[in-house]
């Protein structure tokens, strides 16, 4: 029996779904069906009292109700409660929201297109795709972002078939990995990135950082084959390794030198004023880490400030993974000290 997992969208709100081969059916999270339609904080706690209710009641929803592992908000492998389309409309019937009439129908649009799919299986990629285009990601990113999917379903598969079944052993191999390429569990990666537990980690990777996480990914699957890896052990052994791989290369790269490019956008002046003001918190920012700072070329702004300046960062471990979540337009918006009538004034800078 294999499962495909895919994330789908309702009206903006992320919903796991597992098809079932054996059964030909999809199966929905229950607990991500009950924050969409009751837009509840705490839909943990709010499906853990309608199944008290339920088995009160005597209902036989409760017990069509099955676990599949999929991943978690942390990122890791865990046992979810999921029901499938018949059950799901008796379940929402029990739960008061205007949006139960749409949401039946957005069920029934998912069986359609899963009829799809098993006739033209790229269909299921395409659609990822687009969730991923109308999130506003570059084509770029997502094709590698794809690619990773694939590399990844490779990677637990192997797993599976080697005897992996709880979700705390995919959260340890899948740890090991991150560990060997990022020196941080997937946890502590989403405290680095300062995201929240609804956000993605991979969502929120930059290309080095999913080219990477592949490399780890797609080198421990080969290890596992290699070796025909089948004791837990053996399959952590390989995570490891697969894992180092990866972290070598991360390290590779962090030892090259970094340009860091930074250009005065809209907001004439107070954007020239902005731009230098980021310039000097980054090179503060490398003085404080004892790295090395070289000036390659500046503009200087004709009042005030810069138009334009590269700079050569070097000498420290991972630049290129600690500077990237920097890169884009900055704003700054405050009462201009360029305007005579200290007017507030919005200013934009770029950082690449």
């Amino acid at each position: 029996m294999k499962e495909i997992t895919q994330i789908v969208l309702f009206e903006g709100k992320e919903i796991r779904k597992v098809w079932e081969s054996k059964q030909e059916k999809w199966y929905f999270s229950v607990v991500d069906i009950i924050r969409t339609l009751t837009g509840s904080s705490i839909p943990r706690r709010y499906w853990s009292d309608l199944k008290n209710n339920l088995i009160k009641e005597g209902s036989e929803v409760y017990e069509k109700i099955v676990q599949f592992k999929m991943t978690a908000e942390d990122g890791k492998e865990r046992d979810t409660d999921t029901a499938d389309v018949e059950t799901i409309l008796r379940l929402i019937q029990s739960v008061p929201s205007p949006k139960a009439e749409p949401f039946k129908l957005w069920l029934a649009q998912m069986g359609r297109e899963r009829l799809e799919e098993i006739q033209d299986p790229e269909l299921a990629m395409d659609r990822a795709k687009a969730y991923y285009e109308k999130k506003g990601y570059p084509k770029e990113w997502i094709d590698k972002r794809m690619r990773g999917i694939n590399v990844r379903h490779s990677l637990t598969d192997e797993w599976k078939n080697r005897g992996v079944k709880k979700g705390q052993e995919f959260a340890i191999l899948t740890d090991e990995i991150y560990k060997g390429t990022f020196d941080m569990t997937a946890q502590e990666y989403k405290r680095h990135k300062a995201l929240d537990k609804e956000n993605n980690l991979r969502d929120h990777m930059n290309d080095i950082e999913l080219i990477l996480t592949m490399l780890g990914e797609a080198t421990t699957t080969k290890f596992t084959q290699d070796r025909d890896s089948k004791e837990f052990q053996e399959l952590h052994k390989d995570a490891k390794d697969g894992g180092s791989v990866a972290g070598r290369t991360r390290k590779d790269i962090g030892m090259q030198d970094n340009l860091w490019r930074i250009h005065a956008g809209a907001g004439g002046t107070d954007a020239q004023d902005w731009a230098q003001m980021l310039l000097r918190m980054y090179v503060r920012w490398a003085q404080s880490h004892k790295l090395k700072v070289e000036t390659v070329d500046q503009s200087t702004g004709e009042e005030a400030g810069i138009k334009s300046a590269t700079t050569k960062i070097s000498g420290g471990d991972f630049l290129y993974g600690k500077l990237a979540g920097e890169h884009g337009v900055h704003r700054l918006v405050r009462l201009s000290p360029f305007n005579a009538d200290n007017l507030r004034q919005t200013s934009f800078a770029k950082v690449e």
